[in-house]
């Protein structure tokens, strides 16, 4: 084991600890483009939906690294998530920030897939086993390369299985940001957000850049609906989720 291997996993441990901490504490609201899924305190709903799409054919979850830690608080079983989380994967690459997530996940008993970063040639493998036995899965879909991009990879894996893709946002307040990681870090007593944009299914023959831009679009979108709700966070958080945020879904979704 690399030390760049150990170091990763050493700070995933620590993560792990200081998530579970700010889960205890924290708050949830819930925004989103599908009425009952996007309003609420708790993730349950859309967890019942994503284990119906398992049911009715496959299900992918991306959301942006910047994400991932916010997104990490969601899987403390008062949230709701938790059904869906032992369903579905999270999948992690083997960078530093991979390595990391996959031991915050082993550290938070969340099943965890490895898949081998961008530019890497055995990820053609990882992708060959995927197909040959396809799950559901979570994703920071930007792992591995640009941040704030879709790869076209992604849309021709979903394309191939027939997925129903669930763009998703997680942001908390307030949060911090340790140079060099793009995740921002939720504090104790932290507000988080769960924005849910309208899902897409990628029709093959569909132009793979054109989707591309289209999931990235609904990934930016829902992290504005999340960032505008937080930051009226001097309102009821309820009175956000039936009025600022679905009024920004009918502008920009």
């Amino acid at each position: 084991m690399g030390l760049r291997t150990t170091a990763s996993g050493a700070v995933g441990r620590l993560a792990a600890g200081w998530v579970r901490a700010v889960a205890r504490t924290a708050t949830l609201q819930v925004v989103g483009a599908e009425g009952a899924l996007g309003s609420g305190t708790s993730c349950a709903p859309l967890a019942a939906q994503l284990l119906r799409d398992t049911e009715q054919g496959h299900a992918i979850v991306p959301f942006w690294s910047a994400h991932q830690l916010a997104m990490a608080v969601l899987a403390e079983n008062r949230f709701g998530l938790r059904p869906a989380l032992d369903r579905f994967d999270v999948v992690a690459d083997d960078s530093f920030g991979g390595n990391m997530m996959r031991a915050l996940g082993a550290s938070m008993h969340i099943k965890m897939r490895s898949l081998h970063a961008q530019g890497d040639p055995r990820r053609l493998e990882d992708l060959g086993a995927w197909l040959r036995k396809p799950g559901p899965f979570f994703m920071a879909v930007d792992g591995g390369t640009t941040y704030g991009t879709v790869p076209t990879g992604t849309i021709r894996l979903a394309a191939r299985l027939r997925s129903r893709l669930w763009p998703i946002a997680v942001r908390a307040r307030p949060s911090f940001r340790i140079p060099g990681l793009i995740a921002e870090i939720p504090l104790p007593g932290a507000s988080v957000v769960l924005a849910i944009g309208a899902p897409m299914v990628v029709e093959r023959g569909t132009p793979v850049a054109a989707a591309a831009s289209e999931l990235a679009h609904r990934l930016n979108t829902a992290t504005l609906a999340a960032t505008s709700t937080l930051s009226h966070s001097n309102r009821p958080m309820a009175s956000e989720g039936a009025g600022h945020a679905p009024d920004l879904w009918r502008r920009t979704g």
